[in-house]
């Protein structure tokens, strides 16, 4: 559900998103290991900001449209 709103909210803001698996990153093995911490709540959205989206229950219609947003 996180991923498929996160999906349908980029195509609408015109955005790029990249969807990874961190339990099978492959490539991005090391964008995971520079982002992702054994104490952080998945799913986790990130900005090129370094901002972050964390934990299912953030991930509501309005809260990612909002993080999707900032420039």
């Amino acid at each position: 559900m996180c991923a498929q709103l996160s999906t349908d909210v980029a195509k609408q803001r015109g955005r790029n998103l990249r969807l990874v698996d961190v339990n099978d990153p492959g490539e991005d093995r090391a964008l995971v290991q520079q982002y992702v911490g054994v104490a952080d709540v998945l799913p986790i959205l990130l900005r090129s900001d370094g901002s972050r989206l964390e934990g299912e229950e953030a991930f509501t219609p309005r809260a990612v449209r909002r993080f999707m947003a900032v420039p």
